[in-house]
């Protein structure tokens, strides 16, 4: 089982990310929102999986204001940089 563990996290944050990188830009959010798509189907296939804790999104409502808020200042520090330096990021 350990060995599976790994070559998950191997396949998923390693050769995933590279192979995704050697594309086009627009095809890292296809990547993205694909590999959430099979993430859900392959939960909902598995039989041990309980399918009422997919949906559940009140017990994920405590920490929404704070994912909220470090989003908002990954937002106001990357417009920060970008208006800092606008040629070095416009390409």
């Amino acid at each position: 089982m350990r060995v599976r563990r790994w070559l998950e996290l191997l396949l998923l944050f390693v050769v995933g990310p590279a192979l995704l990188a050697l594309g086009p830009r627009w095809g890292v959010s296809l990547g993205i929102l694909g590999s959430g798509l099979v993430c859900v189907v392959v939960l909902l296939l598995d039989p041990t999986f309980a399918r009422r804790d997919l949906w559940q999104f009140g017990r994920g409502r405590r920490g929404l204001l704070g994912v909220l808020l470090r989003t908002l200042l990954v937002w106001i520090a990357i417009y920060g940089l970008g208006c800092r330096a606008p040629d070095r990021w416009s390409g």
